[in-house]
């Protein structure tokens, strides 16, 4: 320790430094254990740290998602915060790449979210009409009238159907 106090000093200078709740822990120890270093760090870790803490911290940073109001920065620096207290045995640089992993992860925008189904395969078109690859039978080489002459062919059917009389009755049929 680079001021090479003694547990018992340690012990002293911490509680001399707690306020509120952290110092009412100390109400709760007996004078041995309030001179144990140890001791006392273990019961200010019961109450403000217990592990099911830390649990419920694990989970949060590993579902923590940035929300659309958020900042890069903001949300950066929840993930780093959160990962201190689920980690708290670990030195902040140690647990910074699984917060960078969580950070990528959660990023959001508007291009990731719009579309969640798979890619389509691009698949080659089969003509229906000559069977053959790369086109669509209207748009068919060999068909026998094309688009454009489609149009055509249906405006004439439809004026020579309204030239001829149609017979619907049958006694005109005899």
């Amino acid at each position: 320790m680079w001021n090479e106090w003694t547990d018992q000093e340690k012990a002293a200078q911490l509680s001399i430094c707690l306020r509120g709740n952290a110092q009412r822990v100390l109400s709760e120890l007996t004078k041995s254990e309030l001179s144990d270093y140890n001791k006392l760090r273990s019961a200010l870790t019961q109450r403000f740290c217990p592990p099911e803490r830390e649990t419920a911290f694990r989970c949060e940073f590993r579902t923590r998602r940035r929300s659309r109001d958020e900042s890069a920065a903001e949300y950066g620096y929840s993930l780093k915060r959160l990962a201190s207290h689920a980690y708290p045995q670990i030195p902040m640089s140690m647990p910074i790449q699984q917060t960078l992993a969580n950070f990528t992860q959660g990023q959001q925008s508007d291009f990731n979210q719009g579309n969640n189904t798979r890619p389509r395969e691009n698949k080659i078109p089969i003509c229906y009409t000559c069977q053959k690859e790369g086109h669509i039978s209207r748009n068919c080489p060999e068909a026998p009238y094309r688009r454009q002459d489609n149009n055509n062919y249906n405006r004439n059917r439809r004026a020579n159907n309204q030239r001829q009389p149609q017979n619907t009755h049958s006694d005109d049929l005899k």
